[in-house]
């Protein structure tokens, strides 16, 4: 078995970016995970990979600066 991350169309047309699990002798999808990222088009799919770049440029954030007198 081998995976990788893809579009997956769902049943109402709604896309979402998922981890694809593969059968590794016929290479034909065979399931995948709970989505990650929901969007209405490819365009949004888009906007969402473009923030994540970001996020990966920006500085880490430490769990401990999420105290709970500044959670909204």
């Amino acid at each position: 078995m081998f995976w990788n991350h893809r579009v997956v169309r769902t049943e109402t047309g709604e896309l979402m970016l998922a981890e694809v699990s593969y059968d590794s002798k016929t290479k034909k999808p065979i399931g995948y995970t709970e989505p990650f990222m929901l969007g209405d088009n490819i365009g949004d799919l888009r906007q969402i990979v473009n923030r994540l770049g970001d996020a990966i440029n920006n500085h880490i954030i430490d769990e401990s600066e999420f105290k709970k007198e500044n959670k909204p």
